[in-house]
């Protein structure tokens, strides 16, 4: 609860960014935060798929006017570039960024990718030529799967670190970790 109260206290700023990792439990922790009253989950992306998931301002301002009296949430799949941050900055969206144990997110995502009904990802090219390519060449799914996609997680934490102090203390993010919900009952 303590963890879910701290990311809800940034919804006093209307629009709250869940800035994510990929198979970080971030559907689970973006319906949390968006399922009281005066909540909503909103998108602010231009898509998914093969798209690197930058915040899209025109939806963002867009979901503000339609929804004025709203606490918005939006979950994102985004590194910290500096027009992100910009946009953050310009409309005074809170983020709260949830982290996950590297080797849990990898093994979860090498899980969905080797899935053979897995839809397609933007932190790699990867589609059903190069799956049968790793089975046949020995290489197991995790070791693929950390030299594929492991930099993009890397980049995002990274990002987010080292990036993190140029906001102002009125926007400052929330970090939060996805074992933080689960290590004390408490708290989620």
């Amino acid at each position: 609860k303590k963890v879910v109260a701290k990311a809800r206290w940034a919804a006093g700023k209307k629009q709250i960014l869940l800035a994510c990792m990929p198979k970080s439990g971030s559907s689970f922790i973006s319906n949390k935060l968006s399922s009281p009253p005066g909540f909503l989950k909103v998108n602010y992306a231009h898509g998914y798929h093969r798209n690197e998931q930058e915040i899209n301002e025109f939806l963002l301002l867009g979901k503000m006017i339609a929804h004025p009296n709203k606490s918005l949430v939006s979950q994102m799949h985004i590194r910290l570039s500096q027009p992100t941050y910009e946009i953050l900055c310009r409309q005074r969206v809170q983020t709260v960024v949830l982290r996950r144990n590297l080797k849990d997110v990898l093994l979860s995502m090498s899980e969905y990718v080797f899935n053979p009904d897995h839809p397609e990802c933007s932190m790699a090219f990867i589609d059903r030529q190069v799956i049968e390519a790793v089975k046949s060449s020995g290489i197991s799914p995790l070791e693929f799967t950390t030299r594929m996609i492991g930099p993009w997680y890397i980049n995002f934490h990274l990002t987010w670190q080292k990036m993190m102090h140029f906001f102002p203390a009125s926007l400052m993010p929330v970090c939060i970790q996805y074992d933080d919900f689960f290590s004390d009952p408490r708290k989620g």
